[in-house]
């Protein structure tokens, strides 16, 4: 009981106490008008995605997990993970591998690489099966860690994409629609590049031959350069423009931002900047997005405290966790960060991760970035399997901006830490607004030539975000809205509101035990 009290208290107040909501020259005012624009930001909208491993660790008794610690993913488990998607009505999710943990087994005694395209097959197809029936285009790719052949030698894009191949053509799974080669290939952290573009560059040029020569162009692209501009420049990303615009059909960078830059609202034109570096005949796409804290900051050092006294004791401390995705303040970042980079044209993003126990380092330590941690009960401690607060602004996001959206230009607020984005879909109108700031505003939305529609409307603040039984959101009220007149919204500090036309056919309260979170 100690340790899910204590785990529990890794409360917003602290978190406020240490990187404060913006607060610079604000004072409250009365209603400030958004107008909704029928002009559009980007169109063909991807999704609002995540990223998600295959627990190839921890899948079964004979993984390192289940010989290490008698532990594993059970169906109960998996069917959990589904159902908590499946709400989410994921349309864009990354997902990487390493070959030697599936189809390259090592060489034999001639020296020769021992493929096995079969070998685990059972765990990719569960995640793949899930992807074809859903829709779900999937940014698919390799760690590029090497273990085949140097990343230059032809034999290592052969082979990954061989493997890319079989799950298309022979197991037949649509939903692979990209291919990543090497992850964050500008990194110095990067085994197989070293961070530099003369390794990268002929390793990619590879990857696009082996494509071609096993006649996949018509159904897989190179998504790239998976690169870090916010991290490393734009060195890398301006190579990439010059040299590869007809080879690679999608870009894709991570972001992984301070605090600070996300409620100043500074990402919007970043974005904007790093897409015309890049180019902006083709579309956009953040294939990792989360948050991190800069060194010497309070929010660095509190990052880093919470993770040496994790009362699990199973955070990963060498910075690559973040403990406040605990703390009902990241459910605004991560609605804030959304909003900004949709406004600012990517055409879609995933968010840095599932659940915890993805990606881990020895021992069971986990990069605590997750919407949960599965195995909580397992390792004694059932509430670290609850979802967490920024499930609560990701979901609304992803399953009410669904893939083939057109996002619309909506006016910027004058007073920081304001944001706003709406989006059509066949028809439906969506409008999210975010209130990344200390002080209640109220806003008032307005589109010419709307006539009065039913909306749902989801509210999500610290104290008051309605979910169901299986702590999914749920809408705050049901009202007709008529944008010609204009629609008023109340937002309390730290509040996310999303108003929508869109309804599912499973989306059928009645009789359903609707709560507070709280």
């Amino acid at each position: 009981m100690r340790c899910k009290k204590i785990l529990s208290t890794l409360v917003t107040s602290l978190f406020v106490a240490i990187i404060p909501a913006y607060t610079g020259q604000l004072k409250p005012t009365g209603v400030e008008e958004l107008v909704i624009s029928d002009s559009t930001v980007s169109t063909g909208y991807m999704g609002n995605g995540v990223q998600l491993g295959l627990y190839e660790h921890c899948d079964n008794p004979s993984s390192t997990w289940g010989k290490e610690h008698g532990m594993y993913m059970d169906e109960d488990m998996w069917n959990k993970t589904f159902k908590r998607l499946d709400y989410m009505r994921l349309s864009l999710v990354r997902t990487m591998i390493a070959s030697k943990n599936f189809y390259c087994l090592g060489r034999d005694n001639q020296g020769n690489l021992k493929i096995q395209y079969d070998h685990r097959l059972d765990l990719v197809e569960k995640w793949l099966n899930y992807c074809d029936k859903n829709d779900i285009t999937l940014l698919w790719g390799e760690w590029g860690t090497g273990d085949i052949a140097p990343v230059t030698d032809p034999l290592w894009a052969n082979t990954i994409i061989g493997y890319a191949d079989y799950l298309i053509n022979t197991r037949k799974h649509p939903s692979i629609k990209y291919f990543i080669g090497v992850n964050e290939p500008d990194g110095n952290w990067s085994t197989a590049t070293k961070g530099k573009f003369e390794i990268w560059e002929p390793a990619t040029n590879n990857v696009y031959n082996a494509i071609v020569k096993k006649g996949l162009a018509d159904k897989l692209q190179i998504a790239g350069p998976d690169a870090c501009p916010n991290t490393t420049g734009t060195s890398f990303i301006t190579k990439t423009a010059e040299k590869f615009n007809d080879k690679i059909g999608l870009w894709d960078i991570h972001i992984y931002p301070y605090p600070d830059d996300i409620r100043n609202g500074l990402f919007e034109e970043r974005i904007r900047g790093w897409h015309t570096t890049l180019g902006k005949s083709k579309k956009l796409v953040l294939g990792e997005l989360g948050l991190k804290y800069k060194m010497g900051t309070p929010g660095y050092d509190e990052n880093i405290r919470r993770t040496k006294e994790d009362p699990m004791q199973k955070s990963d401390t060498t910075r690559s966790s973040n403990m406040f995705v605990y703390d009902y303040s990241y459910a605004i970042d991560i609605a804030d960060i959304y909003i900004q980079c949709m406004r600012g044209g990517i055409s879609g993003a995933c968010a840095w991760v599932v659940c915890d126990a993805m990606y881990t380092s020895p021992n069971q330590k986990m990069k605590r970035r997750g919407l949960w941690n599965i195995f909580g009960s397992k390792m004694g401690n059932p509430a670290d399997e609850n979802i967490r607060p920024w499930y609560y602004t990701l979901s609304l996001l992803s399953r009410y901006f669904p893939k083939g959206s057109d996002v619309l230009s909506v006016d910027a607020s004058e007073l920081k830490g304001l944001r706003a984005v709406a989006g059509t879909y066949q028809g439906n109108k969506t409008i999210a607004v975010v209130n990344n700031s200390n002080i209640e505003r109220k806003v008032k939305f307005t589109m010419k030539g709307e006539i009065a529609r039913p909306m749902q409307k989801y509210v999500c603040t610290e104290q008051y975000r309605p979910v169901n039984s299986d702590g999914f959101p749920v809408p705050a009220e049901s009202k007709y809205v008529n944008l010609s007149e204009g629609e008023e919204v109340d937002l309390p500090p730290l509040s996310f509101v999303l108003l929508t036309t869109l309804k599912f056919d499973e989306e059928n309260l009645s009789g359903v035990d609707i709560k507070n979170v709280n």
